[in-house]
């Protein structure tokens, strides 16, 4: 047989069912001359069922002749007999009694025929794709974003800088990707270190401050500590961020990396009451 073809079988059993009745006239009958009534009556039920093989039984039975009683199940003939009567005793010998004879032949389970037929057992999806895209990033060296106003309805004294970023792990971790400035007047921009970050030191020696106070100045606060004060022309109401990022030229492809900032937020004071110039 081949891959897909299947050994069939099929199975017939025949219930042969033969009831007899005998009605007998008891003493009342044989005073009205009533005789014993006899009757008969068949009842033939027959039955099939199919049985499917596997494969590897059915190379069994075709390659190594293995009956096909090892893997289907077949059952011997049988014969029962039962008897009821209906009235027995006095009653009966007054009355009249029916006496019904049930026999019954069960030829049982046999094989009728059996023949090979082509089954998949197995099915094939296909999947089809269309207008299939691949797409890779490349990256510029260097790249700016400049953020909306962000306005206050009192003037700001203070402002600070959270970040969440991510830097690839084949940049060098001793060098900073991204540069961070804030402006209070969409002129002049002053550089910020975030808060949390390792301390940063400046081309001309001083560290980049966490905290910028506007004209606001805190006292002890000197030009190598991470809080620095600036002057504006008029009152600070407003604030922007930019965000300069630098690529590593020293890595291999350096235009598939890039640092990615994933959120800032601006943290600014206003002046209150409390407040001490």
């Amino acid at each position: 047989p081949n891959l897909y073809q299947r050994l069939f079988v099929q199975l017939v059993r025949s219930i042969d069912t033969t009831i007899s009745t005998k009605k007998k006239p008891g003493l009342l009958g044989g005073i009205f001359g009533k005789r014993t009534k006899r009757r008969k009556s068949y009842v033939q039920t027959r039955m099939s069922r199919l049985v499917k093989l596997t494969y590897l039984q059915t190379l069994q039975t075709y390659n190594n002749n293995a009956p096909l009683g090892e893997f289907v199940e077949e059952t011997g003939p049988t014969e029962t007999s039962s008897r009821t009567k209906n009235r027995s005793g006095l009653r009966g010998f007054i009355f009249g009694k029916t006496t019904t004879t049930t026999n019954e032949k069960d030829s049982g389970w046999s094989i009728a025929r059996d023949w090979l037929q082509v089954q998949y057992d197995k099915m094939r999806y296909a999947i089809g794709i269309r207008e299939l895209s691949v797409f890779k990033y490349r990256f510029s060296p260097t790249s700016e974003f400049v953020s909306k106003k962000f306005t206050s309805p009192k003037e700001i004294i203070k402002a600070q800088l959270e970040v969440i970023e991510e830097i690839p792990s084949e940049f060098n971790p001793a060098q900073r990707y991204i540069e961070y400035y804030l402006s209070f007047d969409d002129e002049n921009w002053h550089r910020v270190n975030p808060t949390g970050s390792p301390t940063l030191y400046l081309e001309d020696g001083q560290i980049a401050p966490e905290i910028l106070t506007i004209n606001f100045d805190i006292a002890g606060a000197g030009p190598n500590q991470s809080v620095r004060n600036i002057t504006t022309d008029s009152p600070a109401t407003s604030v922007r961020v930019k965000v300069i990022m630098k690529n590593d030229p020293s890595v291999g492809n350096p235009d598939s990396y890039t640092p990615v900032l994933k959120k800032y937020r601006v943290k600014l004071f206003p002046r209150t009451s409390l407040s001490r110039d």
